[in-house]
C-alpha cells in the first residue's frame, strides 16, 4: 500500500475508483434490465436496425414468405416471428462489457440469437443513439451510487 498523500497513493485511489465506476455501471444495467432490453427490442422490431444503424440483414425469401403467410411481416427484418426471442431477451455484464442474448432455441437446440448474431454481427448491439437512451435510463441510479461512495 503506497504512503498516503503520494502520487502512487493517488494513482491507486483513481484505479480503485475506475474499477468501482465500471462495476456500478454494470449493476445499473442489470437493475434496469427490463428497460434496457426494451431499447434493443424496439431497435430490432420497430426500427429494424443493427448496432451500426443500418438495416438488419434481409430475411431469406422462404422465411419472408413464412412471415407473410402468418401475417406478421412488417416490411423489414425485425427478428420476431412469435415474439418469444424478444420476450426472453436478457443482458449480461462482465466488467466493462455487456451483451444481449435470448435463451430461445431453434429445433436443433442452438439459441436463435446465436444464429441471428452470425447473420449480422451487430444485430444484438445498440446503436450510438440507443446507447444514449440507455445512459439516460441508468444515469440517475448511477449518479446516486457513485455519489454514495463519497458520502
Amino acid at each position: 500500500m503506497p504512503e498516503a498523500g503520494t502520487v502512487a497513493a493517488f494513482r491507486e485511489a483513481v484505479m480503485v475508483l475506475q474499477t468501482d465506476v465500471i462495476n456500478i455501471a454494470g449493476e445499473c444495467l442489470l437493475e434496469h434490465k427490463q428497460e434496457v432490453v426494451g431499447v434493443l427490442v424496439q431497435q430490432q422490431h420497430e426500427e429494424g436496425v443493427s448496432g451500426t444503424g443500418t438495416a438488419l440483414n434481409p430475411y431469406t425469401n422462404d422465411y419472408r414468405k413464412r412471415k407473410i403467410k402468418r401475417g406478421v411481416y412488417t416490411g423489414h427484418t425485425d427478428y420476431s416471428l412469435t415474439g418469444e426471442t424478444q420476450a426472453e431477451m436478457n443482458i449480461s455484464v462482465s466488467g466493462s462489457e455487456y451483451s444481449f442474448d435470448s435463451p430461445t432455441t431453434a429445433n436443433d437446440g442452438n439459441t436463435i440469437s446465436s444464429y441471428l448474431k452470425k447473420r449480422d454481427l451487430q444485430s444484438f448491439e445498440l446503436t450510438e443513439e440507443n446507447k444514449g437512451v440507455v445512459w439516460r435510463i441508468i444515469a440517475p441510479t448511477f449518479n446516486e451510487k457513485v455519489g454514495s461512495r463519497f458520502d
